[in-house]
Order: C-alpha cells, then sequence, then structure tokens
C-alpha cells in the first residue's frame, strides 16, 4: 500500500498501485508491505530545504522522522532541483553539507529528481520494486535491526498498553499480537479510526471492544483527530 497525505495535492498515481490519500502524522508519502510499515519518504524542493534550514524546521522533521521508524535506513528524502544556487538563500555549500549529513551522518537515503512529475515517477517505481521483492536484501535490514531487541521492545510495549486504565495483560497481548509495535498501531489508528481494535478477540468468547478502542486512541492522541479516507 501506498499512503499519500492529503497535501500532495499534484501527486497522481497509477491505477494499478493500490494507495490511500491520508492525514500522514509524518512524511509525505508511506510505503508498506504486509501491513508494516517498509519507507517513509520526505519530499523536498530545494528552496523547500533551504527554507527548513534557515527557520530550523530541517532539525525538528529529522527528529520526528527518526522517532517514527525502528531504523534509520526507512527513510528516504526526496530532492527536488527546482532552483539554481544563485536563486537559494543559503550557499551551496551548506546545502550539500546538509546532505551529505543527511546520507552519511543519518544513514538516511536520498533521491533526486528533476520535478514533481520526476517525484511521481520515482516514487512509483520504489513502490514497485519493493511489493516485487527487488529490495529485499535493503528493506529487510531494518527487520534484522528490530530483531536483536524485539524482546525489549515488546515488553516495553505491553507495559505502556496496560497503564491505559482497563487494559489487563490479557488485553495488551491481543493488541500486540495484531499490533506488534506502536508505530504499527498509531498508523492503524490513523488509517482506521478510533474502533480499530474492537473486534480484536482476548479468548474464545471476549473481543477487545469499542470502549477499551476508544480509550487507547484517546490516550495516544487526545484531543487531537486522524483520519486517512481512500
Amino acid at each position: 500500500m501506498l499512503l499519500i497525505d492529503f497535501r500532495e495535492r499534484d501527486f497522481k498515481v497509477q491505477s494499478d498501485i493500490p494507495h490511500q490519500v491520508c492525514n500522514l502524522p509524518v512524511g509525505d508519502f508511506v510505503i508498506k508491505t504486509n501491513d508494516q510499515t517498509v519507507f517513509i519518504i520526505e519530499r523536498k524542493t530545494m528552496s523547500d530545504l533551504a527554507a527548513s534550514v534557515i527557520d530550523n524546521r530541517f532539525r525538528e522533521q529529522k527528529a520526528r522522522l527518526v522517532e517514527s521508524v525502528d531504523s534509520p535506513d526507512q527513510i528516504v528524502y526526496v530532492i527536488e532541483k527546482n532552483m539554481t544556487p544563485t536563486q537559494s538563500r543559503l550557499s551551496k555549500t551548506i546545502l550539500d553539507a546538509c546532505i551529505i549529513n543527511l546520507i552519511f551522518k543519518h544513514k538516511f537515503k536520498v533521491i533526486f529528481t528533476n520535478g514533481i512529475h520526476d517525484t511521481i515517477d520515482k516514487i512509483q517505481l520504489l513502490y514497485k520494486k519493493v511489493q516485487n521483492g527487488d529490495l529485499k536484501n535493503v528493506t529487510t535490514s531494518s527487520l534484522t535491526h528490530v530483531s536483536k531487541t524485539s524482546k525489549n521492545e515488546s515488553l516495553v510495549y505491553k507495559n505502556m498498553l496496560c497503564v491505559v486504565s482497563g487494559i489487563s495483560e490479557n488485553i495488551a497481548q491481543a493488541i500486540t499480537l495484531k499490533y506488534p509495535t506502536m508505530h504499527v498501531l498509531v498508523t492503524a489508528f490513523v488509517e482506521l479510526g478510533e474502533l480499530v481494535l474492537k473486534d480484536i478477540p482476548i479468548s474464545d468468547k471476549r473481543k477487545v471492544g469499542p470502549a477499551i478502542s476508544k480509550k487507547l486512541y484517546a490516550a495516544i492522541f487526545g484531543n487531537q483527530v486522524y483520519y486517512c479516507k481512500k
């Protein structure tokens, strides 16, 4: 599945690519397979990049991206070359340094494009390569990273769920079987709404139910409302 932030109005997807237009909490695009996030993609023009460096949004955005994934190699920056160095408020040296830091310091992936249409083509190509298994060695590296610490992370995740009133260890276990990480759970809430957990079985005769689902949604998002529409 290709998730597209609703602000990306110019992004026209090929009919053979399953996609949803969403209010994404982070990034402009998300590539998923088997309900797991493979890549979060941040799209920037060179002028966007320069402006975000000047007002310090660049650092804040990087931090939010890192918090949203299990491994930095799941983050992709798509940078559109929409201006010459003389048009920028920053020097070419500073912009080049930012890009080099993305690749070598932060371990992000960076794709350069020649504009929105080239961006569309390259993101769709990346999506198809992920789905076809052409990038299997690349996309599984983060899963290997996760497996080394999965036991500790799973325990922390369950304990976080149990903090919410009404969620017992059995309920937390049932939720984590369906949504194995907090990021996956949050994404499900964003895509499917506050009742996404109601039909998860706890036992042969019990389900999580709508009340617990709403309560956990409220605990995570507070008064904010996120949605995702097809």
